[in-house]
C-alpha cells in the first residue's frame, strides 16, 4: 500500500514539475548590486518569445539603437534620426520580378475562315501551289514541319476561306499542331 501511495505521489510531483516547466513563472529576482529589483530591471530580464521573430541581422542594430538611446534619451531627435537611418540601412532592395519570356506565337488557319484569297495573300504571301478541284481552289502551303492546305469556295463573286487543314509533310507522319502552327507565324513574317 506504501508504495502505491508513493508511486502516486511521485507521479503527481513529476506532472507538476513538467507542467510547471512549460508556464512562465515569476519569482524573486535580485539585482546585480545584491538587493530587491525594480521594475524597470525585471522587465529587462523577463523574456517573451510569443509572436516574436528576430532576425540575427538585426540583432545587432537594435543592440545599437538601445545603446544610443540610452545615453541620448533627453535628445529624442537624435534617437527618431538614428531610428530612421537604420530602417534605411535595413530595407531590402526592391527585387523586380523576373522577365519571363513570351511563349511562342502562332497563327492558327482557323483565323482566316471567311476571309478572301486576297487577304490570305497579303497575310501569308503566294501560296507552294494552287490546285483546283471543280469550283474549289485549294492553296497549299509547304511549311518546314507541315503542310497547311485552305480550300476556298466560291460566295457570290468572290471566294472565301470554308476550310483549313493541317498534316504532316509525309504520309501518314504524326503532326505537332502547335508547332506548324508557330512555323505557319514565322512564314508569315518572312513573306
Amino acid at each position: 500500500m506504501y508504495q502505491i501511495s508513493f508511486f502516486i505521489h511521485t507521479l503527481l510531483f513529476l506532472v507538476f514539475l513538467s507542467i510547471s516547466g512549460c508556464q512562465e513563472l515569476s519569482g524573486i529576482a535580485v539585482s546585480k548590486s545584491g538587493g530587491k529589483t525594480t521594475p524597470e530591471e525585471m522587465a529587462a530580464l523577463k523574456i517573451n518569445w510569443r509572436g516574436q521573430a528576430i532576425k540575427r541581422e538585426e540583432l545587432s542594430k537594435t543592440a545599437e539603437i538601445d545603446k544610443i538611446s540610452e545615453s541620448k534619451a533627453n535628445d529624442s531627435f537624435a534617437i527618431s534620426d538614428i531610428k530612421s537611418t537604420v530602417a534605411e540601412q535595413t530595407q531590402s532592395p526592391i527585387i523586380s520580378e523576373p522577365i519571363l519570356p513570351k511563349p511562342p506565337q502562332d497563327l492558327d488557319p482557323d483565323l482566316f475562315l471567311g476571309k478572301t484569297n486576297d487577304a490570305l495573300a497579303d497575310r501569308l504571301g503566294a501560296p507552294t501551289i494552287v490546285r483546283k478541284e471543280g469550283v474549289i481552289e485549294v492553296w497549299q502551303y509547304r511549311l518546314s514541319t507541315c503542310v497547311v492546305d485552305f480550300y476556298f469556295y466560291p460566295d457570290g463573286k468572290t471566294q472565301v476561306v470554308r476550310y483549313t487543314h493541317i498534316r504532316s509533310k509525309f504520309l501518314n507522319g504524326d503532326i505537332d499542331r502547335a508547332n506548324c502552327m508557330v512555323n505557319l507565324l514565322q512564314f508569315s513574317e518572312a513573306n
